[in-house]
């Protein structure tokens, strides 16, 4: 939790930064012909194996959560592809696809806006009825969630690239001041009630969720820095590009640390129950099966086998004339001090046989 709250910390400190530089934000730095395609590729691979994470997550255990999540970050990597093909610095001459100078800004509204929202839907308190719909149905809810998900990109790249002609001019190229004058505040919106949405969705107890609020904290001071900028390749473009690739890599480096996390719980308790199952259940001490499966090893041990046995006399009177509880409590102290022996291996230990 405390490294999450340093990660907030952090991306929010970026943004007062940034805006502190509020003067220099419209400084143009530079260009480079390497940046956009680079950027863009890097987002891709992440949301895509983000989106890959979250779908096996939500098929194993159906959560709605999950299920939001997952469909979020494979929407808005589909979304790249179109942004890519008509980025005007993406590929030389402009673009592959077929689209106007102001393709590439609809398509940056599209995602700022897809991002936030699948975000918030994702912790949204959704009823008790379509939880358990869709957990009782993930995998036909899915295919079709799915389907919705490619047709739905499919449609608005279609809109914003091919079917441009009947799309509003909102600038180009350099200057796309019009684009962030007039939806980058709507945008800002949607991104800013996204952000208080899984502020207070999110619960200390669930480790993803606060790297979600990372990802929303950075996301709002993404949209927040490019409206402010106006321009591409300038100060506060570059900026926001930076907090873009924290808001879609956080979720990712959260879902990693938990797989990290749940590797080590998954080994910790494999070596206890390796260690239970050759414990006797009643003195503690190495069961007669932990030895017979070492036998071959033991008798082919260089430095020589020794065996002591111990015999109780008469323990047959004590279960007869006590009951079995008090024989089985006489068995636990008579092999306690043998157990706390210090010995160099397992070999060294009693066995109860």
């Amino acid at each position: 939790m405390a490294r999450t709250r340093w990660l907030v910390l952090a991306s929010m400190i970026l943004v007062v930064a940034a805006l502190a530089l509020s003067p220099a934000n419209g400084t143009v730095v530079g260009f480079s012909a390497a940046f956009v395609p680079a950027y863009l590729a890097a987002i891709f691979l992440i949301e895509l194996m983000t989106a890959y994470l979250l779908w096996q997550q939500f098929q194993a255990q159906g959560e709605i959560r999950m299920f939001g999540l997952s469909l979020t970050y494979l929407s808005t990597a589909l979304l790249l592809i179109p942004s890519a093909l008509v980025h005007p610095y993406a590929v030389d001459g402009g673009g592959i696809l077929n689209g106007n100078a102001s393709s590439s800004s609809w398509l940056w509204v599209a995602w700022h806006v897809l991002f936030p929202l699948g975000l918030a839907l994702s912790l949204a308190p959704w009823s008790p009825r379509v939880v358990g719909y869709v957990r009782d149905n993930r995998k036909a809810v899915g295919r079709w969630a799915l389907g919705a998900v490619v047709v739905g990109v499919g449609g608005l790249g279609f809109v914003f690239t091919r079917g441009s002609g009947g799309v509003p001019f909102v600038g180009g190229m350099l200057d796309y001041r019009r684009m962030t004058g007039t939806f980058g505040p709507w945008v800002l919106l949607v991104c800013a009630v996204s952000l208080v949405i899984v502020a207070v969705r999110s619960h200390s107890n669930h480790a993803l969720e606060r790297w979600i609020l990372v990802s929303a904290v950075a996301l709002t001071g993404d949209t927040l820095l490019t409206v402010a900028a106006g321009d591409r390749l300038t100060l506060g473009w570059y900026a926001g590009r930076a907090l873009a690739l924290t808001a879609t890599g956080a979720v990712l480096v959260g879902l990693t640390r938990e797989v990290g996390r749940m590797y080590r719980e998954a080994l910790i308790s494999i070596d206890m129950l390796k260690e239970q199952n050759e414990r006797d259940a009643l003195t503690g001490v190495y069961s007669r099966r932990a030895i017979l499966d070492r036998a071959d090893s033991l008798m082919h041990n260089p430095h020589g086998l020794s065996m002591a046995v111990l015999d109780l006399d008469h323990f047959k009177s004590i279960n007869d004339t006590y009951g079995h509880p008090v024989g089985d409590e006489v068995l636990v102290w008579v092999a306690w001090p043998y157990d706390e022996l210090p010995a160099g291996g397992r070999c060294g230990r009693p066995t109860r046989w």
